[in-house]
């Protein structure tokens, strides 16, 4: 079985990974709770390629690694990558306090790379929905606050369940996942 680390400290993401594996995929995951300078870019695809092998050269194997973008349509993709900064200083809500307004239109985007010293290869998903007002008691992150077009529901009011039947990571995730059972 392959085991392939997995550049999180935190816990929600482990097992958010673990639930997309598909059965028939003999894939072990191990969390590597490491903590890398990431650079300051918009260019996703420039975050996760230098993030990836950062994380490979203090590992010791395999590494998947992952980044999280929401921008708000009405600041022109902002603050995109930037996001987790503003939720350290803000709060869980953020992405709504910076929105300043109910059902502000919004993209998530998960980019993500797994890297094992000679294969880089990159997968990423877009989510539109809105910005609402934070509720629901499950999740993380903007998860209270982030309502996918033609749902009603946050992803928090959702359960992790339905979450991953719509969510940029989990599309992210399986898209990854994919690849990286094509190399076998």
């Amino acid at each position: 079985m392959k085991t392939i680390y997995l550049v999180t400290g935190n816990p929600n993401k482990l097992r958010e990974w673990k639930r997309m594996i598909p059965s028939g995929i003999e894939l072990n995951l191990e969390p590597l709770d490491i903590e890398i300078a990431e650079i300051q870019s918009l260019g996703a695809t420039d975050i996760i390629t230098d993030k990836a092998h950062k994380a490979f050269a203090a590992a010791t194997g395999p590494i998947i690694v992952e980044d999280i973008s929401a921008g708000l349509d009405k600041l022109n993709g902002l603050p995109g990558p930037f996001i987790k900064y503003f939720e350290e200083a803000l709060g869980k809500g953020a992405l709504h306090t910076l929105a300043q307004e109910e059902a502000a239109p919004a993209t998530l985007t998960a980019t993500m790379a797994y890297y094992d010293g000679a294969t880089l290869l990159v997968a990423s998903a877009d989510l539109h929905g809105q910005v609402v007002a934070p509720r629901g008691g499950e999740g993380w992150g903007f998860d209270f606050c982030f309502m996918p077009d033609g749902s009603s529901q946050t992803f928090s009011e959702m359960g992790p369940e339905a979450k991953d039947k719509v969510s940029h990571r989990s599309a992210a995730i399986r898209n990854l996942l994919r690849q990286i059972a094509e190399l076998a």
